[in-house]
């Protein structure tokens, strides 16, 4: 029999569930250091939204990161991709980057991840962005914003994707 470090049993639909180093890894039976009876209990999976603007830091009035990620946990969201042009300052560098992982660390009910901004000029800023990969999901390239106009905006995408920074992926994103 497996070991696990959690056994969550008796769940529906799925009547065991092995969990090792903080991932689901099987539906079969094992043992485990930890077990959690769910007899009676429904397993659902998470939502991830892959853009919101949670506006922080900066706009916490609008809406922040705490009320924010409360709403998108009371939904069955457990993990945003915030947006980088809301915040106040936007995050398009590593200080203003280490100022939103700062406050969503704190405030954040839900996993998190962000997108950085390509942005008129910022292009020397990526490589910083890209240094912290464990939060940082890709590079948004935003024309349609007017504080943020960037003309040629695939051509600047497109010679930073031969260093290796960023990666086209779509109309309007880039994506590591």
């Amino acid at each position: 029999m497996p070991e696990f470090d959690l056994l969550i049993r008796g769940a529906d639909p799925f009547p065991e569930i092995g969990i090792a180093d903080g991932k689901i890894v099987s539906f079969a039976n094992g043992s485990a250091r930890e077990e959690i009876d769910a007899t009676g209990l429904h397993v659902f999976p998470g939502v991830i939204d892959s853009h919101v603007h949670f506006n922080e830091p900066g706009r916490a009035d609008w809406e922040g990161l705490e009320t924010g990620s409360r709403a998108l946990a009371a939904g069955g969201g457990t993990l945003f991709f915030d947006m980088p042009l809301n915040a106040h300052p936007p995050t398009c560098d590593a200080a203003s980057f280490d100022l939103k992982l700062v406050a969503a660390q704190k405030k954040s009910l839900t996993d998190f991840a962000f997108w950085g901004g390509l942005v008129p000029g910022n292009l020397d800023k990526m490589a910083e962005l890209a240094a912290r990969r464990d939060w940082f999901q890709g590079v948004h390239v935003e024309q349609r914003h007017r504080r943020f106009f960037l003309r040629g905006r695939r051509d600047v995408a497109r010679r930073h994707e031969a260093r290796g920074a960023v990666k086209i992926t779509g109309r309007r994103s880039c994506r590591k």
